[in-house]
């Protein structure tokens, strides 16, 4: 499964892409001894901080992220998933529509 990196403040662009690795659940100690050099915390203490008191987490792995160069701009992703605005909680888009939005980028 290919997950789209859409960045909807300021930009409203999509930013890359990733491969759904697996999805882990479990107490926050555990998960950050296990996975904490594959998250963007600089630190044990700054990712406590983020948790703000959980005990129990889910960390979302990927597998080949890419940075696209350059973004898809709204304007395209709209035309392309035909919408008139970009959906709230996410949408599925099939591998014909996905090739369509990065077609330039394959």
């Amino acid at each position: 499964m290919v997950l789209l990196f859409y960045v909807s403040n300021p930009v409203r662009e999509i930013r890359g892409t990733g491969d759904f690795k697996e999805r882990v659940v479990g107490k926050t100690e555990t998960i950050w001894k296990d996975y904490g050099e594959e998250t963007v915390f600089k630190s044990h203490d700054e990712s406590l901080d983020f948790m703000q008191g959980r005990t129990k987490v889910t960390l979302i792995r990927f597998k080949n992220l890419h940075e696209l160069q350059p973004p898809v701009p709204l304007k395209k992703i709209l035309q392309i998933i035909e919408c008139s605005r970009m959906p709230r909680n996410g949408k599925y888009l099939n591998k014909k529509t996905v090739n369509k939005l990065l077609g330039d980028y394959s």
